[in-house]
């Protein structure tokens, strides 16, 4: 569908129209509506947001852990680097070599010292503030209405392409799209009956493959 707006006796209206049947429209006001209501349907209880929650924090935990190994390790390899560049320098200095030899090793070293202490960086942002961050984000997945409409058009966009990965449809009554996002199947099942979104693939498989989070 495309947005448009058509002129009324006092102010414009909102429409979308279909992009394959030619003249077909829906009013903005009742899709706004509709996919606001299916995005409150899919939204995850108070039990699954402790669920996710969980397992995102064990995650990052893992996470964290093989970072800090990785630290260890590239912090050793920094110090090697700079003890292989210390003994070029002293050979520079006790004319064990040619400076144009001692030219092509020291860039080579130099350079990887700089990827090395790169890495080593990034490796010690604080984790902490990722915590924090997904504190505060996964409570806002109990009412994915409100994260709708209090985002700018593209961050409802980014939503809607998460929650319905290859796009959705509406043919004047019901949403439908090919799949959805794996964690939200159990939600979908549970609305399914509301005749407000079909997703175009049997249950059975839907929940023999994605059903996690009951």
């Amino acid at each position: 569908m495309t947005a448009g707006h058509s002129k009324g006796k006092t102010k414009y209206y909102m429409y979308y129209q279909c992009t394959k049947e030619r003249g077909r429209s829906h009013r903005g006001e009742t899709v706004h509506d509709k996919i606001e209501k299916v995005l409150y349907c899919l939204s995850f209880s108070e039990g699954q947001v402790t669920k996710i929650t969980r397992y995102a924090k064990d995650e990052l935990s893992k996470s964290t852990n093989y970072k800090t190994v990785m630290l260890k390790s590239k912090q050793e390899e920094f110090m090697e680097i700079a003890g292989k560049i210390e003994k070029l320098e002293g050979k520079m200095i006790n004319d064990e070599i040619e400076a144009s030899t001692y030219k092509v090793w020291f860039s080579k070293l130099n350079g990887q010292k700089a990827v090395v202490e790169n890495e080593i960086i990034s490796l010690k942002m604080d984790n902490k503030s990722k915590f924090d961050r997904l504190e505060e984000a996964i409570p806002l997945l109990t009412n994915l209405k409100n994260l709708y409409i209090s985002t700018a058009l593209e961050g409802q966009q980014m939503l809607l392409k998460k929650v319905f990965e290859v796009g959705i449809k509406y043919d004047g009554t019901i949403f439908r799209t090919p799949i959805i996002n794996p964690a939200l199947v159990d939600n979908y099942l549970r609305m399914k009956e509301k005749g407000l979104l079909l997703v175009e693939q049997p249950d059975a498989f839907l929940t023999n493959s994605y059903s996690c989070t009951a």
